[in-house]
Order: C-alpha cells, then sequence, then structure tokens
C-alpha cells in the first residue's frame, strides 16, 4: 500500500478500508453466529432499508438502532454517560478519514475527506 499510495494512502485509496476495516471485521466474526450494531437508517441511502435483524455471509446481524436517530442515540449516550471516541464532539468519527462538519452541513458530511474514487 505504503509502495503504491505513499505513507498517506489511507487518505486517497479505497483499499485501505478494505484493509483496514472489511478484513479486519471479517477476521473477527468468522467464528460466530450473530453480530449486533449501531446502523441506523439516517445514516445514508445505503441503510434507510436496513431490517432490525438480517442475515450476511451466515451470520446474523442485529441492528438494533435502526429506527434510532442521531439525537435519539447521543441522547442516550449522555443520559446513560456511556463512553464514547471524544472526536464525534467535534463532529470527526476517524480522523485520518474524515473532517470537521459545518454547523449547517450534513452530519455524515465529513466523511472519506479527501479519497480519490477513480480506480
Amino acid at each position: 500500500m505504503v509502495s503504491r499510495y505513499g505513507m498517506n494512502f489511507f487518505y486517497k485509496s479505497l483499499e485501505f478500508r478494505k484493509l483496514r476495516n472489511v478484513n479486519t471485521l471479517k477476521r473477527a466474526l468468522k467464528d460466530l453466529k450473530a453480530r449486533i450494531t449501531g446502523v441506523r437508517r439516517v445514516q445514508s441511502f445505503s441503510r434507510a432499508k436496513v431490517e432490525m435483524d438480517e442475515v450476511n455471509d451466515g451470520i446474523t446481524k442485529l441492528n438494533q438502532l435502526s429506527n434510532g436517530t442521531w439525537s435519539t442515540l447521543w441522547d442516550y449516550v449522555k443520559k446513560n454517560s456511556l463512553p464514547y471516541k471524544r472526536l464525534y464532539d467535534l463532529g470527526i468519527g476517524c480522523k485520518p478519514r474524515t473532517s470537521l462538519v459545518k454547523p449547517w452541513g450534513h452530519f455524515r458530511g465529513g466523511i472519506r475527506r479527501g479519497l480519490n474514487f477513480r480506480r
């Protein structure tokens, strides 16, 4: 990856997502029958029709927050003093690939900053 994209390949490569997230998740799930996610329908168009429970690659996926909104999620986190990544206070989820979202911007607007989607 470094030889192809340079030291900051994670800013430019969709392969980074596969290497860092997809492959890691597949290894972690290989012996499981079910998993719980935090996927919500309001997160993106591709998640708009997510079911409360579904089966992917033979693993039951429980999307218990699928009906939740950004504000209901954070109300619950704050009310119950749950731990969370402090970057979210700045509107950033993953520092290398996201950027601060303007107050008037869409809450997922800073995702995949700087990626080159052309192959």
